[in-house]
């Protein structure tokens, strides 16, 4: 059985955005059907919708970070401290090893413009650079997973 992280390499491998492949990697075990996961990351590819901006796998990460710990009521002042906490956790992790958290930044190219799309195309930017980000992601996800676990049992 593969762990989560792995899972969500084999996940882009298989040409999913990074989004989808750290979303979908996490979230059937927090209660979302794969292919709702699948349809909910399809729309950040490439820094939300090719624009550079934040990378999917971050995205994908604070998704199920929400899944995780997130408020169902207005007013669960609680539950939105502990979410934003724990997002904030896996931002500082994420940038110990990245520095960034913007496609554009983290790839060095600016995508959003078709000349820089296609140099990062044509020199293998996404295919090479992009899975450290998705494993990265998936296993920050997974130690908060576990931390925030061992802190709701005690």
């Amino acid at each position: 059985m593969k762990s989560r992280p792995e899972e969500a390499l084999v996940l882009f491998k298989q040409d999913y955005n990074c989004c989808q492949s750290v979303l979908s990697a996490f979230g059937p075990s927090l209660g979302l059907d794969k292919s709702l996961c699948l349809k909910l990351g399809a729309g950040f590819p490439a820094g939300l919708g090719y624009q550079g901006e934040t990378c999917g796998a971050v995205i994908g990460a604070y998704l199920v970070l929400g899944l995780l710990a997130g408020n169902t009521t207005a007013n669960d002042e609680l539950r939105k401290e502990l979410t934003n906490g724990l997002i904030r956790g896996f931002l500082s992790e994420f940038r110990k090893t990245h520095r960034f958290t913007r496609c554009n930044d983290l790839l060095g190219i600016r995508i959003e413009i078709p000349e820089g799309f296609d140099h990062a195309v044509e020199n293998g930017l996404f295919s090479d650079r992009c899975p450290q980000f998705v494993g990265e992601a998936s296993v920050i996800l997974e130690k908060l997973i576990k931390k925030y676990s061992e802190m709701k049992s005690e």
